[in-house]
């Protein structure tokens, strides 16, 4: 599932080429998007800082830190588990 705003580019043409679910936020309700962002925030400070900005660097550090981020990283806001453990459950 992709979630965007409601921007132009966002638009149809957007939809039709990218290979999933795709949902807008709605207008006006901030909030929408408020988790999305504290999550690409969160990527950014634990693991985009620090990388060279090439696609290839990019997409490995990802590689290897989202199994980290859904696996290992205790949330807060889970009640100290990981994400992994809040869906097995």
């Amino acid at each position: 599932m992709v979630q965007s705003d409601n921007g132009a580019e966002f638009s149809g043409r957007f939809t039709e080429r990218v290979n999933a679910m795709h949902r807008h936020t709605r207008v006006r309700r901030p909030n929408d998007n408020a988790h999305l962002e504290r999550f690409n925030r969160t990527v950014q400070e634990e693991c985009l800082d620090t990388v060279p900005k090439n696609v290839d660097d990019l997409n490995a550090a990802l590689k290897k830190y989202l199994p980290y981020y859904n696996e290992k990283r205790l949330h807060f806001g889970l009640k100290l588990q990981t994400p992994s453990e809040v869906l097995a459950a």
